[in-house]
C-alpha cells in the first residue's frame, strides 16, 4: 500500500524501502499507519523476532510450533530416518522442503492414535529440511538437520 507509513514499537527499528533492521529478538509490533483526506487509520500485528542464533543454526534446531502443544521431531540430526510427534489425530498433511523450498516429501496420512509417526527422506542430501505439518486444527513447522 502507498501513501502510508510501516512502524515499529522498537525504538531501535530502522526502514527503507520495505526492509527492517535494528531489531532486537523478541516480542515486537509491527504498524502501518495511513492519513489522507478522510482521517488516519492505524493497523498493527504482533510479530516474532529471532535472533541468528535461533533462525540459522544447525546445530540448535527449534521448532515453531502454531498451536500452543507439543511438536517433537527426533533424532535430530538424522540420516533421513525420523519420528515426528504430536497430539493430533485425523487427517495429517505433511511436506517436506529443503532450504530452497523444493519439496523433498508428500504425505496425505489419516493418524487414529497419538504414536509418532515414521518418515524416511534417506535419499535425501545432506542439509536442513523443514517439516510442515497441517491437521485440521493446528500447523506444526520444524526443521531437521540430516547427516
Amino acid at each position: 500500500m502507498t501513501g502510508g507509513n510501516w512502524g515499529l514499537t522498537n525504538n531501535n527499528a530502522t526502514g527503507s524501502n520495505g526492509f527492517v533492521g535494528g531489531l532486537t529478538p523478541g516480542k515486537d509490533t509491527l504498524f502501518y499507519e495511513l492519513t489522507n483526506f478522510c482521517g488516519s487509520a492505524r493497523d498493527s500485528m504482533s510479530i516474532d523476532v529471532y535472533s541468528t542464533w535461533e533462525c540459522d543454526s544447525i546445530n540448535v534446531v527449534q521448532p515453531i510450533n502454531k498451536a500452543g502443544g507439543y511438536f517433537h521431531i527426533y533424532p535430530n540430526p538424522n540420516t533421513g530416518d525420523f519420528s515426528i510427534d504430536f497430539p493430533d489425530q485425523g487427517k495429517i498433511d505433511l511436506i517436506i522442503t529443503d532450504v530452497n523450498g523444493q519439496i523433498v516429501e508428500t504425505q496425505i496420512l489419516e493418524r487414529q492414535n497419538v504414536e509418532p509417526i515414521q518418515i524416511s527422506i534417506g535419499n535425501a542430501a545432506t542439509g536442513i529440511y523443514f517439516v510442515r505439518v497441517s491437521t485440521d486444527k493446528n500447523m506444526y513447522i520444524g526443521k531437521i538437520l540430516t547427516e
